[in-house]
């Protein structure tokens, strides 16, 4: 852009989000804006591999983020931060979700998987943390701290996630047109009607 101006940066989001261009970068910034739609292509494996093969030739992306954190990681041997922050409904979620995926790909633990646990993971996580607002249907009702381990090859052999400022009052009481945490009503799915019968 020419020059840097509240409306001119609005202007350039509305014009790519019309064309299904849902991420923008502003320098170092990626701005995403939620298109409360699957966006066929956007999330794939030849995405991916277009990233780690021809960095330069790609727009801008939530891969391209965490490509270049991997990258200044590997290259610096210092430790790198990816912010994701947004208002509810923003598609917080799903950028971690596709942060953590690429770095899987591109840093596989090899043999011991360390990677798809960590996946595999997330959605455990969101069970007991994430509920159905008037906003958004997977909405995140507490805030993440995730910390990936590499060792000295560039490989994922660990991570830890910590949670913080978890909604509490969700589990007495819910607003109009808003549902309790998920984990409950996966518990009541697959609980036998025996076991219903005892927890009234």
């Amino acid at each position: 852009l020419p020059e840097m101006s509240r409306p001119i940066i609005c202007w350039n989001l509305k014009e790519r989000f019309l064309k299904d261009q849902i991420y923008t970068s502003i320098g170092t910034i990626l701005i995403s804006i939620n298109p409360y739609r699957w966006l066929k292509g956007l999330y794939t494996p030849s995405v991916m591999e277009d990233f780690q093969k021809r960095r330069a030739q790609q727009g801008p992306h939530v891969y391209g983020i965490a490509d270049n954190a991997f990258r200044a990681m590997r290259m610096h041997y210092k430790d790198q931060s990816i912010v994701i922050s947004g208002e509810s409904g923003a598609g917080k979620t799903e950028c971690t979700k596709q942060c953590l995926a690429y770095l899987a790909e591109v840093a596989g633990s090899g043999d011991s998987n360390i990677e798809q646990k960590i996946l595999r993971a997330n959605p455990l996580l969101e069970a007991y943390g994430n509920a159905k607002t008037v906003r958004n249907n997977n909405s995140s009702r507490f805030g993440k701290y995730v910390e990936i381990f590499f060792n000295r090859s560039g490989k994922i052999c660990g991570a830890s996630t910590q949670n913080y400022l978890l909604e509490k009052s969700r589990v007495v009481s819910v607003g109009e047109e808003e549902r309790n945490y998920h984990i409950f009503f996966q518990l009541c799915k697959g609980m036998t009607e025996e076991e219903k019968q005892h927890l009234r």
